[in-house]
């Protein structure tokens, strides 16, 4: 399912090459360093495909990473790492390729260059990438336990459809009337979501139902197996706010902006229904993250804590949530479980960012080694039973 969502997605090969040209701005503060070294994690340094940049996006219960990396000769490729080994991917033919999730059973998806240079979506298993179709590359392409495959396809109009590759056959999803879709995350029994003609959509084996919007804009982020579903949608009137939503059960439940903020959304859900979300100032920064359950909103973040703005990027079925704040223009990956947040052990004073969580805890990401160097890295946790005593 969905790790991570925003109202503008960015391409994965961009935004890794983009990290290794700016490099980082300002190192993190003393106070935090000293914090990050009394968490209970393990910092395990995966190194890159022999370039100067890589990160990991996706962590199975399995211990298998995956992500984007540099390699010697300068391009971009998916990886597989397991055991100490980084594998390098390969490609559909062209230049680039980068990984975005991976299930229990190894399987992985993302995107990758064809021969002619166009973006595919693939689905590498058993040691073979198979390309699975035109994919546009800004959006997530998702993966369930039993290996169906949502995303965002390219239409000769110039818009996109959400589709599901289901053991070979291809499904188009379909729109909620004018204009195109996209596919945001697919939960296992193959219910999706995302948003299409700008309302939120939930499409569950055979039927895009509209689950509407507050009067605007509107999206669903994320899915678990019971179908409820979790996003956002901006309200109507010559003064818009965006408001974090859940839909269950065919009602739609407007959680608001929680800490009184101007805005906020909702990012992830588990199979508790437990939702995490950021909430926003009117200017979209100073973000602070969250958790909703039942009607019951618990704040994650304490007022008076550093950093300037935090994004959420998953949660587990523990509730433990992963996040990057922003400190002095530099990143630090957070973990906050049940009342005590810590910041994971960085390679430098540089910085670190989380993109995933499983769980087991364990949170993968980067970390800057140097200046013009930032690798792929696994945190590990301590075991499942010391950290349920807390």
């Amino acid at each position: 399912m969905s790790r991570l969502s925003s109202a503008v997605s960015a391409l994965l090969l961009t935004a890794v090459a983009a990290c290794r040209d700016a490099g980082p701005t300002a190192p993190v503060s003393s106070a935090m360093s000293r914090a990050s070294a009394a968490a209970p994690y393990e910092l395990v340094d995966l190194g890159t495909l022999g370039g100067t940049s890589a990160s990991a996006k996706d962590v199975n219960e399995r211990g298998q990473v995956v992500g984007v990396s540099e390699t010697a000769v300068g391009t971009s490729h998916a990886f597989l790492w397991e055991d100490g080994v980084m594998t390098d991917l390969g490609t559909l033919g062209g230049d680039w390729s980068d990984a975005t999730d991976v299930n229990a059973g190894g399987q992985i998806v993302g995107h990758s260059a064809d021969a002619s240079g166009e973006s595919h979506a693939f689905l590498w298993r058993d040691g073979v990438m198979q390309d699975l179709g035109p994919a546009v590359s800004y959006r997530p392409v998702r993966l369930n336990t039993p290996g169906q495959v949502a995303w965002s396809a390219p239409q000769p109009d110039g818009t996109s459809h959400a589709v599901v590759w289901t053991d070979g056959v291809l499904q188009d999803l379909g729109t909620l009337g004018a204009g195109g879709s996209d596919a945001q995350a697919i939960n296992d029994f193959g219910q999706v979501c995302g948003g299409s003609n700008d309302h939120a959509f939930l499409w569950d084996g055979s039927v895009m139902r509209d689950l509407g919007s507050l009067g605007n804009l509107a999206w669903a982020a994320d899915v678990n197996n019971d179908g409820v579903v979790v996003g956002a949608s901006y309200t109507s009137g010559p003064d818009p706010r965006l408001h974090a939503l859940v839909w269950s059960d065919g009602q739609m439940i407007d959680i608001g902006t929680p800490y009184n903020d101007a805005n906020a959304e909702t990012v992830t859900i588990n199979e508790r229904g437990q939702v995490a979300g950021v909430s926003l100032s009117l200017g979209y920064e100073q973000g602070k993250p969250y958790l909703w359950e039942g009607g019951v909103f618990t704040p994650l973040k304490p007022v008076d804590e550093g950093g300037r703005t935090e994004r959420v990027v998953g949660i587990n079925q523990r509730g433990v949530v992963a996040s990057t704040k922003t400190v002095l223009h530099s990143d630090l990956a957070v973990v906050s479980d049940n009342g005590t947040r810590w910041i994971l052990p960085a390679l430098s004073s540089l910085g670190t960012s989380a993109s995933a969580i499983n769980n087991h805890g364990d949170v993968v990401g980067d970390a800057w080694v140097d200046s013009s160097t930032r690798h792929a890295v696994l945190w590990r946790s301590a075991s499942v039973q010391t950290m349920a005593r807390r």
